[in-house]
């Protein structure tokens, strides 16, 4: 008898902690995907090429390419010197800094609920008064490791 206790005990018992991990994760969610293939236009490049070297992008539009594990992003962007970018995502925010000049910096905002998703935002130096607004569309989605389209 007592060798059945222990056993429904110890059932029980994993029984209620799995019951407790799934209560706790209820709130959890994933964050939104941003990774793919988007197109740039810049906004008043030149005069913030000029005021600040640092935002040399050599063309009035440009391709980048978003990889995302989770919140982390890195951001490549398909000019010269492919620029990359090591960021964050904080709900449909989007916060970078170049890999190889921390004080240029992207900030932007996507916009899921245009077909294809698009981005607002900014390209800037700490160095410089001097930015460059960006608009984008989403091109195409990377594959995923989940599963996700």
């Amino acid at each position: 008898m007592k060798v059945i206790l222990q056993y429904f005990m110890m059932i029980g018992l994993s029984i209620l902690g799995i019951l407790g991990i799934l209560q706790l994760g209820k709130s959890l969610e994933a964050p939104a995907s941003v990774g793919g293939v988007w197109s740039v236009q810049w906004a008043d490049l030149a005069p913030a090429i000029s005021a600040c070297p640092s935002i040399a992008f050599g063309a009035e539009s440009a391709e980048l390419t978003v990889s995302q594990s989770g919140k982390e992003l890195l951001i490549t962007f398909r000019d010269a010197n492919h620029t990359t970018f090591l960021g964050r995502l904080q709900g449909l925010t989007i916060e970078a800094r170049a890999k190889h000049n921390p004080d240029l910096y992207l900030q932007a905002t996507v916009d899921r609920q245009a077909e294809p998703d698009q981005l607002q935002g900014r390209l800037a130096s700490s160095q410089c008064a001097s930015a460059t607004s960006l608009s984008g569309r989403r091109q195409g989605h990377l594959p995923s490791l989940t599963g996700e389209h």
